[in-house]
């Protein structure tokens, strides 16, 4: 089989790894494929292809000549989780003649404008995703490549070493090398076939590392807060400013948290509110005190039946409403 069919046939797996399920591998599609992988291997002659419980898959290329080393190739056979990956429909492009390639009816596509590296490529023949799930070349390109790869060297039967195979479930949580068995996987060198440009070879990469850090404020009654509330999102972004520059950190939120950082960061507009000055503030005051004394005076009137003071009520309540009228407002503002 060619690279190009063993790779369509791979993609038609779905793999796709899942950080919250706490299993090994992390979703049962992973091995779906490595059985399929361990059938293929066997298919081209490596006989003592296995799968183990954890999903990950083994294989060996014995020497046909002496050598001192033992050499291994490696891949991984899960897909990034956050974008579907079932029912995924590849489209062909052959020789590609430099311009933007639409991605099915999707109305996404891939440009030089957006990825220059594209242009290093015109001639070629290229394999894409039609826009509505990822393709999974990350890394079944890399299983394929070690696949024919391993067919090659036994069908030509070329003088080689021993060469070791290896699968890996769970690389795009972190996961991929836990349980990794080393000693008996039993290589010298091994390099791991995933990405970089065709006949390039990366000798060192970087170090990664995750932790999850709960931040807990303090709350407190807003009346007496100063000094004793502490805002827990500002303490995250202090704890995310001290880490080193330039290195990639994500800050997991809460929706709570998430809302209280927006509103931080994008406040809705507030109204003005009135403030009155003092002399308003004892107009307020003083239409309490009348609007208080003429209830005094009513209840009073009804109760003795006197006129006089049923007209001097009558004549407050007028007053009070026209006080109202002038300094409620402004009142109620300064007391809210």
């Amino acid at each position: 089989m060619s690279v190009r069919d063993v790779f369509l046939d791979l993609v038609s797996y779905p793999t796709a790894s899942d950080e919250t399920t706490g299993t090994t591998p992390s979703t049962p599609g992973q091995k779906v494929l490595g059985a399929h992988i361990v059938e293929h291997m066997k298919s081209i002659g490596i006989a003592d292809a296995r799968m183990d419980e954890m999903g990950y898959v083994y294989g060996t290329i014995p020497a046909t000549a002496e050598r001192g080393t033992t050499v291994g190739f490696i891949a991984h056979m899960d897909t990034y989780g956050g974008v579907s990956g079932e029912n995924i429909h590849p489209q062909v492009i052959e020789n590609y003649d430099g311009g933007a390639i639409a991605l099915g009816g999707s109305g996404l596509s891939l440009s030089p404008a957006a990825e220059p590296a594209l242009l290093g490529h015109v001639g070629k023949t290229l394999i894409t995703t039609d826009g509505t799930t990822l393709l999974g070349g990350d890394d079944k390109a890399g299983v394929a490549e070690i696949l024919v790869a391993a067919e090659e060297i036994l069908r030509e039967n070329k003088p080689h070493g021993t060469v070791k195979i290896g699968f890996t479930p769970d690389e795009e949580i972190g996961e991929g090398a836990d349980h990794f068995d080393v000693e008996g996987f039993g290589c010298d060198y091994a390099y791991t076939v995933d990405g970089g440009q065709l006949g390039g070879l990366d000798y060192e990469t970087f170090n990664a590392a995750s932790a999850e850090v709960e931040v807990e404020g303090v709350s407190t009654h807003t009346g007496g807060a100063k000094g004793k509330m502490v805002n827990s999102m500002s303490v995250a972004m202090e704890f995310c400013a001290l880490l080193p520059k330039g290195q990639a950190v994500t800050l997991h939120l809460t929706r709570r948290d998430a809302r209280m950082l927006a509103d931080r960061m994008m406040p809705a507009p507030q109204q003005e509110i009135y403030h009155p000055a003092g002399g308003q503030r004892l107009a307020f005051a003083l239409l309490g005190a009348n609007s208080l004394s003429t209830l005094l005076l009513v209840a009073l009137a009804l109760r003795q039946g006197d006129n006089a003071a049923e007209q001097i009520a009558l004549e407050q309540i007028n007053q009070a409403a026209s006080w109202a009228a002038r300094w409620l407002p402004a009142g109620l503002a300064w007391a809210l």
